[in-house]
């Protein structure tokens, strides 16, 4: 955290974690809160110009709503269709809308924990040389 640390303190709700308020070298104030969910850590930064974050922390702060762990089930869906599952309701997820792996976490009854990933697996095996393809177009070029 730049600057100095000006308060510290744990909480406990809506998950376990710290909030730290530091007052950087320009003299503007920042504030940290972060979680600590069943499926990540999260951290919510934020900064404004000198006093602006103690004046309106509160209603930054207070306005982060969480999903609650429950056991109730939902099937999730491919953002591209390509495949559908039954998962805990309480589930997150990184890179769907991109190309590459993509990651479904989800925590369900009993904390029993779910994974799932798409990887894709690109097979070049079977591509043949250049050698041959080049030698073929420099052969078939002097023909015409």
């Amino acid at each position: 955290m730049p600057g100095t640390i000006i308060e510290k303190q744990e909480f406990k709700t809506p998950y376990p974690g710290i909030s730290i308020l530091n007052k950087t070298k320009k003299g503007d104030y920042q504030k940290y809160h972060i979680y600590k969910t069943p499926l990540e850590i999260i951290v919510v930064k934020f900064g404004g110009k000198k006093d602006f974050v103690v004046l309106h922390e509160a209603e930054i702060f207070n306005s982060i709503r969480f999903k609650s762990v429950n056991n109730t089930s939902t099937t999730f869906k491919d953002p591209y269709q390509k495949y559908e599952f039954e998962c805990p309701e309480y589930f997150i997820t990184a890179n769907l809308e991109h190309t590459g792996k993509k990651l479904v976490q989800a925590l369900g009854k009993n904390n029993d924990f779910y994974f799932f990933i798409e990887s894709p697996q690109h097979d070049v095996e079977y591509i043949e040389e250049d050698a041959f393809e080049a030698k073929y177009i420099h052969t078939s070029f002097i023909k015409t």
